[in-house]
């Protein structure tokens, strides 16, 4: 391990996250082409072959937190 490289964590258990999807798209991040569309959730409709996406909009979850949590989780290994 180098000076460069940070330590690391690992563990078992569950975690529980709240990330946002409108960044998963590289046109979401021009200011000039931005829609208020892009935050609204996708929409889907439901066909004889499954689920389609109509319009993607901001994804599953254009309004993620961010936030992140581990659950009931054990310490398994730490690298420094």
């Amino acid at each position: 391990m180098n000076y460069l490289q940070g330590s690391r964590i690992c563990f078992h258990g569950r975690f529980q996250c709240d990330v946002s999807t409108i960044n998963n798209f590289v046109s979401y991040y021009d200011n000039q082409y931005f829609q208020k569309l892009f935050q609204e959730m996708m929409t889907t409709e439901e066909t004889p072959k499954g689920t389609e996406i109509k319009a993607t909009n901001g994804y599953w979850n254009p309004d993620g937190t961010g936030a992140f949590r581990l659950l009931g989780c054990r310490i398994s290994a730490v690298l420094c």
